[in-house]
């Protein structure tokens, strides 16, 4: 498990997911959902919380999808020359808020909390 969580922390979450198919912790299953959506990898994210089956990680997908659009949306802005300077400058602070935002989702794991004690 220790392993499984050092590649959830090292942004490796499809590694801890391997592991995690042999040992089966729904505790690790949901420290890997929440890192997918972390990472924006929003459709691996989705396959995991229907074997989850958790209408918590439903919502918490639903919410991480809103975001990412809007992650997305502020990052065309803010490379669109169409757009004043002014719009771009706060496109790219939106952008730099829906990121945090997306990945503030699901709030410090228990491990989190454990190592910043």
């Amino acid at each position: 498990v220790k392993l499984a969580i050092s590649y959830i922390y090292q942004n490796q979450p499809e590694n801890a997911l391997t592991i995690n198919s042999e040992i089966k912790s729904q505790q690790l299953q949901q420290l890997i959902f929440l890192a997918l959506i972390h990472e924006g990898k929003l459709d691996q994210a989705a396959t995991l919380a229907k074997s989850m089956n958790n209408k918590d990680a439903d919502k918490v997908l639903e919410v991480g999808k809103t975001y990412q659009a809007a992650y997305e949306k502020a990052k065309a802005d803010a490379n669109n020359p169409k757009l004043s300077e002014t719009d771009r400058k706060q496109a790219l602070k939106d952008q730099h808020n829906w990121l945090a935002l997306r990945k503030s989702l699901g709030g410090k794991s228990p491990y989190e909390e454990s190592t910043n004690e």
